[in-house]
């Protein structure tokens, strides 16, 4: 291992720089970014001696982080994102395969987006930051409360409701991440801002424009990064493929290095990734009902799909003309809806896939949550009703009204259209 100091353009920051393995391969330099943690490039020494037996590794402590300085409070992704543009256009010009662990893996695609040319393949390892923080926040509620669900439903519905409470208590107070960084409750340490800055940040445009294909790797047991997460990227990305490994968390570098640098290894290598495939799809059935039960999962194709008086449905990669869904509580993952969605008096998360109509999402008295969808209206994408309410992570919206990716919350005190 070589390490050496690079002064940025930026003035007086100087930058930590580790380098591995030959200088000179057959294989393109592969670089690594690393998360938030304040160890910096150290996260990545239980797999750097597998990655760099035949590459050449490039990895750079962020400003402020590890060993490297900081120059001023900005921590922000762009400014992190430029600071290893410089590093690797000085150390290895050239094609590149990326690394990015955590909020890493967001920087990395944030790269990806911006230096098309230079990027050959992407891994993305446990990627944070792409949800917005109350998404964020409600879905560590959810996890922690599901296995009381079942067992004692009455103590999980009343802590669901105080950790609502809770969530919107402290919004109100501070409606952004970077508001609450402002505040100083939380320290003013380059972790807190880069990381309060990159949860604010809409990441949606970096994975609409990044091209490269990915390899997306996530530890079965991740409890900071859902794997929601996981399967927007490789539903969004052109080309992707996804993996979940076993007795891992977080941090696979440190969980489970050797089937990390192994998967890794096998796809740096491996042939290029084909085009996504749809596979065989079920016969088209005219009706889906779900009606006063619990826990309902639907999948295939529908004509019309009707949800009334239901907890915790699902539509699982579906294929359907119209949706309706009143007075229930449920997700819509990786589904095609090609004649609208209504929503009634209901509680309802879409993540990836797609919606369609003339006017795409009605929303009447409802609270959505919709990560990483395409919406598009051939009059109108969305309409909120009074009453209603939209969390809007990387969500993609295009009618005659607006062409847009939203990453923000709204709340519809009179009717909203987009």
């Amino acid at each position: 291992m070589r390490a050496s100091w690079f002064n940025t353009p930026h003035g007086n920051e100087r930058l930590y720089v580790l380098e591995a393995g030959p200088r000179a391969s057959r294989h393109p330099p592969l670089v690594l970014i690393h998360g938030v943690g304040e160890s910096g490039t150290a996260d990545f020494y239980p797999v750097l001696a597998a990655l760099s037996r035949e590459r050449h590794v490039l990895a750079v402590d962020l400003p402020g982080f590890g060993r490297s300085d900081p120059e001023d409070d900005d921590f922000g992704p762009e400014r992190l994102v430029a600071s290893v543009a410089t590093v690797v256009e000085a150390c290895a010009p050239g094609k590149i395969d990326m690394l990015g662990h955590s909020s890493g893996g967001s920087l990395a695609l944030l790269f990806a987006s911006q230096h098309a040319d230079w990027v050959r393949r992407l891994v993305l390892v446990d990627v944070a930051g792409i949800l917005r923080p109350e998404v964020l926040l409600r879905g560590q509620l959810h996890q922690a409360l599901t296995p009381m669900r079942d067992e004692v439903p009455g103590v999980s519905k009343a802590v669901q409701a105080i950790g609502g409470a809770m969530i919107q208590a402290v919004q109100a107070m501070v409606p952004n991440a970077k508001a609450i960084a402002e505040t100083g409750l939380l320290g003013k340490s380059p972790s807190v801002l880069a990381a309060t800055a990159l949860l604010d940040f809409n990441f949606g445009y970096a994975i609409e424009r990044s091209k490269a294909p990915a390899l997306i790797l996530w530890g079965k047991d991740d409890q900071v990064a859902p794997p929601r997460i996981a399967h927007l990227l490789d539903d969004r990305l052109p080309e992707s493929e996804l993996l979940f490994i076993a007795d891992a968390g977080h941090v696979l570098m440190r969980d489970q290095p050797k089937p990390l640098s192994d998967a890794v290894l096998s796809y740096l290598d491996g042939k290029q990734p084909t085009a996504k495939s749809q596979a065989p799809r079920p016969p088209k059935q005219s009706e889906g009902v779900c009606k006063d039960q619990d826990d309902v999962t639907l999948t295939g194709d529908f004509e019309r799909i009707v949800v009334s008086h239901c907890k915790h449905f699902r539509l699982q990669r579906v294929r359907a003309a119209r949706v309706h869904i009143e007075k229930s509580e449920g997700r819509i993952d990786e589904t095609e809806i090609r004649e609208g969605l209504t929503v009634d008096e209901a509680e309802l998360s879409i993540t990836a896939g797609s919606v369609s109509g003339e006017v795409a999402v009605e929303a009447k008295k409802s609270k959505l949550d919709f990560a990483g969808a395409v919406i598009k209206g051939s009059k109108v994408a969305i309409r909120l009703h009074e009453d209603s309410e939209l969390v809007a992570s990387v969500l993609r919206v295009e009618s005659p009204l607006t062409n847009v990716i939203l990453h923000e919350e709204i709340k519809a005190d009179e009717l909203r259209e987009f």
